[in-house]
């Protein structure tokens, strides 16, 4: 118990060091875009309304960087217990994606009908199909496709997202669930640690590989209801 706690707090305490340097990032060019208006503006610079709007511009950017980083914290640190319904699998991925078609990243729906349901909570199942898809979107940077399937296998459901990206080296598949750990410039790492941890409370799995593209395919198995 003694190990498992010191385990935990040791956890928390690099979850806190990585926060304190994810908002530092954002906090240095709001501060300069504040400073460079404070002395355009005591020097009455003629280029003060240019700079306003540049400066506003970086602000919000990075205010909303701030914000998506609040967020997924307190989705990671926070995530309710699921509540376990039967659910139709391609129903819920076809709900989701619905704002995504006809969008300027080509996505391929391939949703098997009439599957078994899903034991899932729908609410979560969503916010692993969103976040998978738009990792896939970060992959692709819109030049791209994303395929999206379902299917039962083995007396599960299967959920898959594959693009045609740049795929994933061995080094970055090994630590791609672990909290803030990100391939991307901009990325908290918090995006696949929330889907991670959702399929396994939920009593699934969750496979990645490379795509027969080239770039990664992520699969999510699930237990189906008894009802």
């Amino acid at each position: 118990e003694e190990l498992v706690r010191a385990e935990r707090v040791a956890a928390w305490r690099e979850i806190a060091r990585r926060i304190a340097h994810e908002i530092k990032n954002p906090l240095t060019p709001i501060q300069m875009a504040i400073e460079t208006l404070q002395r355009a503006h005591a020097k009455s610079a003629p280029q003060f309304d240019a700079l306003f709007g540049e400066s506003a511009q970086t602000i919000l950017d990075e205010v909303g960087r701030l914000k998506r980083i609040v967020h997924e914290f307190s989705s990671f640190a926070r995530m309710p217990a699921p509540t376990l319904a039967p659910v139709e699998l391609s129903e819920v991925v076809d709900a989701a994606l619905a704002l995504y078609k006809g969008g300027e990243t080509a996505l391929e729906l391939v949703l098997a009908r009439d599957l078994p349901r899903a034991l899932a909570d729908k609410e979560q199942l969503t916010q692993v199909i969103l976040n998978l898809v738009e990792n896939a979107r970060d992959a692709v940077a819109q030049k791209g496709s994303i395929r999206v399937a379902t299917r039962a296998v083995a007396g599960r459901v299967e959920l898959e997202v594959a693009d045609d990206g740049p795929g994933l080296s061995d080094e970055a598949r090994a630590k791609l669930f672990t909290p803030y750990f990100t391939t991307k410039p901009r990325g908290t790492g918090l995006g696949l640690a929330i889907v991670h941890r959702i399929v396994s409370d939920h009593g699934g799995e969750i496979r990645v590989g490379a795509a027969p593209t080239g770039g990664a395919v992520f699969t999510i198995s699930l237990p189906l209801a008894t009802t």
